[in-house]
């Protein structure tokens, strides 16, 4: 575990709790439980990588583009350093952000001739909201969400994200609605494009304080065909995963 010994910081949040109940979004905990950047620098794990955040926009076939959605999600799962998905990492809270505090920021990626660029904006501090716009204008890609982190205590720590992101392809006038997993990456999500491909991920892993194994399955079909899948995918999303195709099995 990173810093200090789990003991010592369980001992820390255990002081700390002493004196506070319900929502601990307003309140700052203790440095071992923070994250050492504002909620608003959360956005480059969607974007700083280019040629995985434009690659929907240059796939012809639909069905295809769902998958390479769904493999954006994934890939931005591993660099949210609230989600601790990196191997000996502890969960930590990204800092609050102050009211109207703004983080703009590009990528570029030479070989595949992608440029990405982010703002970021803290929009409402009780509660804490933080908006989003990221898009790649050559490519004609871009997403627009909003997230809310809060830290709880009940028998562990939860750190809740709340958000719902909406990416828009302007090439094929198509829109796909992201829910934003919960930091503990459990249950199932659904991400839902307008021309009516589904990609179903579900997540599976252990309490905060056990560990996580960081596991999941997901499948992509059409909504008018729910029980025929197309792709199938299984791994670890913090480590890697394979891809099938579920019509051939390869």
């Amino acid at each position: 575990m990173d810093g200090k010994s789990f003991s010592s910081r369980i001992g820390d949040l255990v002081k700390f709790l002493s004196s506070v109940q319900g929502d601990l979004s307003n309140v700052t905990g203790p440095p071992s439980f923070l994250a050492p950047s504002s909620i608003v620098e959360s956005g480059p794990s969607w974007c700083q990588r280019p040629g995985v955040f434009v690659a929907p926009a240059l796939e012809p076939d639909p069905e295809k583009r769902s998958l390479k959605v769904l493999r954006m999600i994934l890939v931005a799962m591993r660099s949210q350093y609230y989600v601790a998905g990196a191997p000996g990492v502890s969960i930590k809270k990204p800092l609050n952000a102050f009211l109207g505090e703004l983080f703009l920021a590009s990528w570029t990626d030479s070989d595949r001739k992608a440029r990405t660029e982010l703002v970021a904006e803290q929009v409402s501090h009780h509660p804490p909201i933080t908006a989003m716009h990221m898009a790649s204008r050559e490519h004609g890609i871009r997403a627009d969400g909003y997230a809310r982190v809060e830290m709880t205590f009940s028998s562990s720590v939860n750190i809740r994200q709340v958000g719902h992101a909406v990416l828009h392809i302007d090439r094929y006038d198509e829109d796909y609605l992201i829910p934003l997993p919960e930091v503990k990456v459990l249950g199932t999500y659904y991400v839902v494009s307008n021309t009516g491909y589904v990609s179903e991920i579900k997540f599976s892993g252990s309490g905060v304080f056990r560990g996580k194994k960081n596991s999941f399955e997901a499948r992509v079909y059409h909504k008018n065909d729910k029980k025929n899948t197309i792709y199938e995918l299984q791994g670890c999303w913090s480590e890697g995963w394979t891809v099938k195709d579920a019509r051939t099995g390869e």
